[in-house]
């Protein structure tokens, strides 16, 4: 029976999500083969860090966010738990990580990588690439849309595919305003807008890669997309719109490309006028009008501002005597402007005196300059220059105030921009993308939180002095500060070896403790990073921490010492160089050839060890059959025959080795519940190891933790088909399915 429930959900959080991935996809090679080989969507991985939008928090956002390139973030409120499970919201920044690489300009060049800014962008870009089937024909009527048909091509063949929808709006919602569902609508026109002008982008490239040719043919996916983006193209070139055209002569081509440039320019105007509207109607959404008390406290606080001024800590001095944040900023932001505004006037007198001709025109820009308002804006050692000085060197002290000017005005504009990235909350109709009023794309495959040990280094070494175990959660700043180093470093994104399973596992094995790192560095076959890897070293660690307080089992400790895991990374190691790009070729071509003996080591090692744990082998094949069973994969099809001729093999071994273990833990049973065998001394201290699991350790209060402390097992992530109740409620828990 539980005596109490834990204390708050925890502030502090690391939210793993994945797309293209399942609780019983093996090590994800077989979902990641046929979309390289058969052409499809490989998956992705993203991270979420929440922590207290407090200084501490602030200073880590200006620290590792705020620098070049920025790091996506916003700050929101979150509803959690006080000390006594009261609903109270807190202030949280969201630092989200999520590596993709960048799209070709109109040069035919890449950038290194790009990041994305909320799981709904993601969303979005993980529709690609997905069959999810034919959609019945009264949701298409109820959506108003047609189903998209695409053709996705891989390295040995293409597959036809039918993709899901662009985004679904929950305009029902009771809370929405008019006001928001008109901005939902319009948003929706936009990205429609958008997406037709990356067809009619992609319609151009075709056109241009046919130039050349007597006629034109026009295969049966450029005539769809065609008749999709750009509905009266027959027209446009002089045809019948009953007319069927297959293809077309070098003149009509050439004309039919200007006309869709001509589309594709007409369309870019429309789109940045509706964008323009949008900013509007979200600036009119987000202006509060200040009431008469809010305007009585900004004139207090700026009468507190004048009296103590030369204070350099002035701010803090105002919240002690009861100003908010949120009039301390407004009231620093007010300041920038003015100042901006003193500099862009003295910018355009500047301007407009380009040369002094008399003595009259003389004295008065000196009296403008020297006046005690632009005075101080001036650099240093102009402020006490003389008339004569300005009438001898005109020209070049012009230059050198304007210069100083602008580096003043840009250097404020920084500054305005920070405090309000730092600062402004984003609302809970606006953040993430309007995440909580509009699905988009295809949802994430799965979501797992962890627990956060400790904020900065600095408080990690104070929780040791305090005898707290840094391996139960992860540490935010190292998290950080990994995130950092892989955006300066700017490597190149790639599928195979340098993709968003790779960053990701890099930054959680960063926040981890060096004992834990193992469960965020695991590759597929010793060298290829998935999304199905990442779940799976999340979920590990999860057990790791929850189930045995951080510590890791027997099997795993004796694993360490496995004589196949040096073959592994050896394997792993001649992987990566075969297919990193980076890599020579001639040692791709020696990688290749080491990989034959590794091979034959390996399988041999894999089948020794599927004879001695027969249980663990006819488990990992019965998951795989069910997992290839609900997949519409022809590779996982044909894999399954294989499997399952394994599955019968180790069948009857297993169930021995069941009934052993199970005979082996009864026996234990029976000794533990032999009260001769107790010691009196045990049972106080098995209290206080339950009761002193440290805060960070808590997960949220529901159903399943309550349920899991009664049955003594972690609340593990589920997929949600053929699931009892209790299996969703841990599910709900822990990790949600689409």
């Amino acid at each position: 029976m539980v005596k109490s429930l834990p204390p708050a959900s925890v502030i502090n959080s690391v939210t793993v999500t994945t797309w293209g991935t399942s609780l019983d996809g093996g090590n994800g090679m077989a979902h990641y083969l046929e979309s390289n080989l058969l052409g499809g969507n490989v998956g992705h991985a993203s991270i979420t860090v929440t922590f207290l939008a407090d200084e501490a928090g602030r200073k880590l956002v200006e620290k590792y966010c705020l620098q070049d390139p920025p790091i996506p973030f916003q700050r929101v409120l979150q509803t959690g738990y006080d000390a006594n499970g009261n609903v109270v919201k807190n202030e949280v920044y969201q630092v989200y990580f999520s590596w993709w690489p960048k799209e070709k300009t109109d040069k035919g060049e890449r950038s290194e990588f790009a990041l994305s800014e909320n799981v709904n962008e993601d969303s979005d870009a993980e529709r690609a690439g997905v069959d999810v089937g034919a959609m019945e024909p009264s949701i298409q009527t109820e959506l108003g849309l047609e189903q998209e048909e695409r053709n996705a091509y891989g390295r040995v063949g293409a597959r036809k595919m039918k993709l899901g929808v662009h985004e679904i709006r929950h305009e029902n919602r009771g809370d929405l305003s008019e006001q928001q569902k008109s901005i939902l609508k319009k948003q929706s026109k936009l990205h429609a807008l958008q997406r037709n002008i990356e067809v009619l982008e992609l319609i151009k490239k075709k056109l241009k890669e046919k130039f050349g040719e007597d006629r034109i043919k026009l295969d049966v996916t450029l005539i769809k997309l065609l008749n999709k983006a750009f509905p009266d193209w027959k027209e446009a070139i002089g045809k019948n719109k009953e007319e069927h055209v297959e293809e077309l002569s070098e003149r009509e081509a050439f004309s039919l490309k200007d006309k869709v440039e001509r589309q594709i320019e007409e369309s870019d105007n429309k789109s940045h006028e509706q964008e323009t509207e949008l900013e509007k109607m979200r600036g009119e959404l987000n202006a509060e009008k200040p009431s008469k008390e809010d305007l009585s406290r900004s004139q207090d606080l700026d009468v507190f501002m004048r009296e103590h001024k030369a204070d350099p800590d002035i701010y803090s001095k105002a919240k002690k005597e009861g100003f908010t944040e949120k009039e301390c900023l407004a009231h620093r932001l007010k300041m920038i402007d003015k100042d901006m505004d003193i500099l862009k006037n003295i910018k355009e007198y500047l301007q407009a005196n380009v040369t002094i001709d008399s003595q009259e025109v003389a004295q008065r820009v000196y009296k403008r300059l020297t006046h005690e308002t632009w005075k101080p804006y001036l650099p240093p050692e102009y402020q006490k220059m003389t008339i004569e000085q300005m009438l001898e060197q005109w020209h070049e002290i012009r230059i050198e105030i304007l210069s100083y000017v602008k580096q003043q005005s840009d250097e404020l504009e920084n500054l305005k921009n920070k405090e309000r990235a730092l600062s402004t909350l984003t609302s809970d109709f606006a953040k993430g993308n309007n995440e909580e009023f509009v699905t988009r794309g295809r949802p994430p495959g799965n979501i797992i939180e962890l627990p956060v040990a400790s904020l900065t280094e600095q408080d990690e070494r104070e929780n040791a002095e305090k005898g707290k175990d840094a391996r139960l959660g992860l540490n935010i700043e190292r998290m950080l500060q990994k995130m950092r180093e892989i955006a300066t470093e700017g490597s190149q994104f790639d599928l195979v070896v340098r993709n968003c399973s790779y960053t990701t596992g890099g930054i959680l094995a960063a926040g981890a403790s060096k004992e834990h790192q193992v469960y965020f560095k695991q590759k597929a076959w010793g060298g290829f990073g998935n999304p199905q890897e990442v779940l799976n070293g999340a979920m590990q660690y999860q057990d790791s921490l929850i189930l045995r307080k951080g510590k890791k089992s027997t099997a795993e400790q004796i694993s360490r010492f496995n004589p196949l895991n040096a073959v592994t990374w050896a394997g792993g190691k001649l992987l990566r160089n075969t297919q990193d790009p980076s890599t020579s070729l001639a040692t791709k071509v020696a990688s290749g050839i080491g990989l034959v003996p590794v091979a034959l080591v390996a399988g041999a090692g894999q089948t020794i060890k599927g004879i001695v744990t027969p249980k663990n082998t006819f488990n990992k094949s019965v998951k795989f059959i069910n997992y290839a069973r609900k997949n519409d994969s022809i590779l996982l099809k044909v894999l399954i025959a294989p499997v399952a001729v394994v599955t019968a093999l180790t069948a009857v071994p297993a169930v021995i080795q069941m009934g052993v273990e199970g005979a082996a833990k009864t026996q234990k049973v029976i000794k533990k519940e032999n009260p001769k065998e107790i010691s009196p001394s045990d049972e106080p201290r098995q209290q206080v190891t339950v009761t002193e699991n440290p805060l960070w350790l808590q997960p949220p209060i529901t159903t399943a933790y309550t349920e899991s402390l009664n049955n003594h097992s972690l609340p593990k992530a589920r997929s949600s088909e053929g699931k009892t109740q209790e299996d969703k409620a841990h599910e709900k828990s822990k990790v949600s399915g689409p």
